[in-house]
């Protein structure tokens, strides 16, 4: 099986449905014509939506 990769248009979420924003910051490579998501896009990005009393705000592990 081939590496899976994520993409900026990949939909990731928190444990209870709230959607991490992830934009990619590479400015040039793509795959299939989509940005690439690193470690650095995801690890701190925000949380919006969770709906917990507490919410979710950003990704730490």
């Amino acid at each position: 099986m081939g590496r899976l990769v994520l993409t900026e248009a990949c939909v990731i979420q928190c444990a209870h449905g709230g959607v991490v924003q992830h934009p990619s910051t590479d400015p040039i490579r793509t795959i299939g014509g989509l940005k690439p998501n690193f470690c650095v896009d995801i690890l701190g990005a925000a949380i919006s939506g969770c709906p917990l009393n507490s919410p979710c705000t950003k990704v730490a592990a």
